[in-house]
Parts: C-alpha cells; sequence; structure tokens
C-alpha cells in the first residue's frame, strides 16, 4: 500500500519539476519563460481490470507501452475522485500520489479545478523503466466509485535541461500533464453508486461500456458484441414494461454468454465491469 503523505516530496528528480513546471505569470520578461520539450513521444495500452470486493471496487491497471515508442514512460495518470481512495497501488520502481496533497505543488500545478481528480504514478526507480515493448503492472486503488468511462493521461521521459548557475527559468510553457502526454479514455471510478441504482440507470451504464468495449476491441468478435447487446436489449423492455421476473431470465441470459466468453473474446477488462453492473441490476429486479 502506497501511504499518503502531506510532507514535501523529496524524492522527485529535476526532471520531474521542470516537467511539470507552468508558465503561472503571463507578465514575467520572455527571456525567464521557457519551452517545455515534447513529452507524448510514445504509444501506450491501457488495460483495466474491475472486480467488487466487500462492498467497494477495486480497479488495477497495466500499461503498455508499444514498440513504436520513442520515448520511456515517466507518468501515468488517471482521473478519480480522491475522497474515498484506498489501498493506492503502484509497480515496483513507482510512487503514486495525488498532486494537491503536497502544497509545493501549487506552483506545478496552479489550477486546482484541473488536479482535483487525478491520481498519479511517477517512475522514481531507473532500473525499472518502462520502454518500448515493456509493460508495467500493478497500478490501482479501491473505491466506492462504479465504473464509467474517464480519461487516462501518459507522459514520456525527457532529457534533463541544464542551466547555467542562478539562470534557471521561472517557469515552463505547455509542461503540464493535461497538455504535454498522451491521452486516452478508459474504464474507471467515474459513476457515484446513487447514480446507478434503479435499473434503468445501471442498464445505461452497461450500454455505454458494452458499446466501448466492443469499439476498443476488448470484445472482439463482431457476432458477439451483437448477441450480447440484442440481449440487454430484451433485458431493457422487459424491464420497461415492469415485467421484472422476464428481465432477470434475460439477464441470466446475458451473464451466462459474457462468463462463456470470458477469456476468448470477451477480454477482463471488459468483463470485469460489465458483470459488476449486471450483478447490481440482479440484485435490484429480485428485490421485493
Amino acid at each position: 500500500m502506497i501511504r499518503e503523505s502531506a510532507a514535501p516530496v523529496l524524492w522527485l528528480t529535476a526532471t520531474f519539476l521542470v516537467g511539470f513546471r507552468m508558465a503561472v505569470r503571463c507578465q514575467e520578461p520572455a527571456d525567464s519563460v521557457i519551452q517545455a520539450q515534447r513529452a507524448d513521444s510514445i504509444q501506450v495500452e491501457v488495460s483495466p481490470a474491475v472486480a467488487a470486493s466487500d462492498g467497494r471496487v477495486r480497479y488495477s491497471y497495466d500499461l503498455r507501452s508499444m514498440q513504436a515508442s520513442v520515448q520511456y514512460v515517466e507518468i501515468f495518470g488517471l482521473e478519480v475522485a480522491k475522497r474515498g481512495v484506498t489501498s493506492v497501488r503502484a509497480p515496483q520502481g513507482w510512487r503514486a500520489f495525488f498532486p494537491w496533497q503536497v502544497q509545493a505543488w501549487s506552483r506545478y500545478f496552479p489550477r486546482r479545478a484541473e488536479t482535483d481528480r487525478v491520481l498519479v504514478w511517477a517512475n522514481v526507480d531507473n532500473r525499472r523503466r518502462l520502454g518500448p515493448g515493456g509493460t508495467a503492472e500493478g497500478f490501482g486503488f479501491d473505491t466506492n466509485l462504479l465504473p464509467g468511462l474517464t480519461l487516462n493521461w501518459t507522459k514520456g521521459l525527457i532529457p534533463v535541461p541544464t542551466f547555467p548557475e542562478e539562470a534557471m527559468p521561472d517557469s515552463t510553457v505547455g509542461a503540464s500533464l493535461f497538455e504535454n502526454s498522451v491521452s486516452d479514455t478508459t474504464i474507471g471510478p467515474a459513476v457515484p453508486p446513487e447514480a446507478a441504482d434503479e435499473p434503468d440507470e445501471i442498464l445505461r451504464q452497461m450500454s455505454t461500456l458494452l458499446d466501448f468495449s466492443c469499439r476498443r476491441g476488448w470484445i472482439d468478435n463482431h457476432g458477439i458484441c451483437n448477441s450480447l447487446s440484442k440481449k440487454l436489449q430484451h433485458v431493457h423492455s422487459s424491464v420497461a414494461d415492469g415485467n421484472d421476473q422476464a428481465a432477470s431470465g434475460q439477464l441470466g441470459a446475458f451473464r451466462h454468454e459474457l462468463s462463456a466468453q470470458r477469456g476468448k473474446h470477451v477480454s477482463e477488462s471488459a468483463f470485469g465491469a460489465l458483470d459488476l453492473y449486471a450483478g447490481r441490476l440482479a440484485e435490484r429486479l429480485q428485490a421485493p
């Protein structure tokens, strides 16, 4: 487990600090501001996994750097509200933190509204760098938020800039994680439990995740995508008609096919989130 700390982060390297500095005082002389080096010469694949555990939801992520990447991966960030997050996990050689915890971060993330919803993992061990063709496993945390679509950012490692003594610039343009990284959408903690409590709401989330999983290739067979989608439509129609018994049977058929194709044409990324919601819906349909 990675423990949160309010103390200054002494382990951060010069690369990391400079890489996150932003231009916050536009009135400064031009020679006190430098342009950030690009940190997005990477191609990455983020694979989420979701599982329910003791009333919580456990999220895990594997990060794969594709062979076409040029840089090592230095930063991985995921959009997630800090409140309620526990059991934060990181691969060996990485450290996790919420940027706004440390007071010193205010100058690197001056717009707090942008950072109140991002958990960051930073590579802090040069011996465990994630290079082209490599995979880092074990990014994760627990929360009560249910699966939905959320954003992630991955930043490539850039060389450490050097400056003459007393000549380090006051700010760096275009260096924040949000504008100097590779950004993508993935499955993550995005839905408060109360927002997916009724059958109709749960079905909407399931439809969104099913469509996304099929587009992303986490369900890699067109026929299975169509079959699961039709089964979900049948459940929705029965719920709309107030026929919970029929809906329960149709949901059972959906879950049976989902489980039968798990590890074949349905990846863990798709299975975990869909099955979690299907179980939640089954409980609501059986409730008196």
